[in-house]
């Protein structure tokens, strides 16, 4: 379970994320950019406040004219038939976001 240090990683990962807004953004036009985020929650992180999260980012980023599609990759061992569910990072189309449970020296 996380902790009030592991929540605050949890946002701070999402922050992370609104600098790509930019790399994905165009002058605006009437289509919408997209972009996809692969989230492996290694951590564990409840799935109320990893929604939450994803929720506030998805407004941030509308702002910027950007749709997000948020894929939430299973935990599996790499090799795994469904290690595949999620793809490969594409910069600037697809990006991965991995939560992970911060370093006990942080906290």
């Amino acid at each position: 379970m996380l902790g009030k240090t592991g929540s605050s990683c949890l946002w701070l990962g999402f922050l992370l994320l609104l600098p790509l807004s930019a790399a994905t953004a165009s002058p605006p036009s009437s289509s919408t950019n997209s972009v996809s985020v692969s989230v492996y929650n290694d951590a564990g992180a409840p799935v109320d406040i990893l929604m939450q999260a994803e929720n506030i980012a998805t407004r941030v980023f509308e702002q910027a004219a950007i749709r997000v599609r948020w894929i939430n990759c299973p935990v599996v061992a790499p090799g795994s038939p469904d290690a595949a569910i999620c793809p490969k990072a594409i910069f600037p189309t697809h990006f991965q976001q991995r939560i992970v449970i911060p370093y006990p020296g942080l906290s």
